[in-house]
């Protein structure tokens, strides 16, 4: 690419001496205006064409700098908390979790002088986007998402803990809540009667969700492409859902839903297919699981979702996944806060 640049600067060249005979010439050939002229264009009159090439490629490779995988600057922000730098975070950087949300770079650092220690457990290897599974120094534990701009700043984190020991479930979340989904069900059918009236009806809103694209299987065996697979694909499949899913995780397997108690955490295919099953069996009609963002990780990823029902976007959540050689999740974390 040299030769071109030498072709544009001779060009430039000779169109600068033009330029400059025309001024002699006007003002009756004077030196003194042909030296203002030079200092006016010192990059096409001063300096040689390979000079002036080999400065452009020299700007170019002082300027440009390599990234910090967002992975890497996941872990700093654990490991470094309070004395993490200011400039780590974007002009407009967003924090969110069930306890505060806040925006700016000086809040959002502010923040980070009190927030809890963590220590992270599982990280994943994404490059823009990662996410991370942690444990606090009282023991209880969460997972982190955050998202980088095309600076390498900080510029979205969310965090969810788990809840509390004395509120988690013992039995399926969705039967013990049905007494309450009924109810908004409820609503939200006197709510789709008062709409027909008004002739407002929503009918996009109450459709079944459907598969994206109707793929069979994920597009490679990446961490990243078999979660957008689940949560686009296999979840809303028309056919065989839950054997789709179950496709997708290995015999060796935990999956640690933390508003759980951990003694009925899923720990084989067995157990998750009876999961997935007793989900799908309590979950109300309307109720959608959305995938919001997912970090591009190959041998992990995690996701950022939302739950919608009844007119709601809570509560919600991330859910970790590590994937083992074959490409098949061995491991999960998911974690949602109900007032979230």
């Amino acid at each position: 690419e040299v030769f071109p640049l030498v072709a544009a600067c001779a060009a430039a060249v000779v169109v600068g001496a033009g330029r400059a005979q025309r001024i002699g010439r006007a003002r009756g050939s004077s030196a003194v205006a042909m030296r203002a002229e030079a200092v006016r264009c010192p990059a096409v009159v001063q300096q040689p064409p390979l000079l002036v090439a080999a400065a452009v490629v020299g700007e170019k490779t002082k300027s440009a700098k390599v990234q910090e995988p967002a992975s890497r600057v996941l872990q700093r922000l654990f490991l470094e908390g309070p004395k993490v730098d200011r400039k780590t975070f974007s002009i407009n950087c967003w924090y969110e979790s069930p306890d505060i949300s806040t925006s700016q770079r000086d809040k959002v650092h502010d923040y980070f002088q009190t927030r809890p220690t963590r220590n992270i457990d599982r990280v994943c290897d994404g490059k823009q986007k990662a996410g991370c599974t942690w444990t606090q120094l009282d023991g209880r534990r969460g997972a982190s998402f955050i998202r980088m701009d095309q600076d390498g700043k900080v510029t979205f984190i969310r965090e969810i803990m788990e809840p509390a020991a004395a509120f988690k479930f013992k039995k399926n979340n969705l039967a013990t809540m049905k007494p309450v989904t009924s109810l908004l069900v409820g609503l939200d059918g006197l709510q789709s009667t008062i709409e027909g009236w008004l002739g407002s009806k929503d009918t996009a809103r109450r459709e079944s969700p459907k598969p994206k694209f109707g793929l069979e299987k994920p597009k490679t065996r990446r961490a990243s492409d078999v979660v957008v697979y689940l949560w686009e694909e296999a979840m809303y499949a028309e056919d065989r859902p839950v054997d789709r899913i179950l496709a997708e995780f290995s015999d060796e397997l935990v999956y640690e839903d933390l508003t759980y108690v951990d003694e009925v955490w899923p720990r084989n295919k067995e157990a998750l297919e009876m999961y997935e099953k007793e989900n799908r069996e309590n979950m109300p009609k309307d109720m959608r699981f959305v995938l919001d963002d997912v970090t591009d990780g190959e041998k992990a990823a995690c996701a950022m979702w939302h739950t919608e029902f009844g007119g709601s976007r809570s509560p919600r959540g991330i859910t970790f996944y590590g994937v083992d050689a074959k490409g098949q999740v061995d491991y999960g974390r998911v974690v949602y806060d109900l007032s979230f």
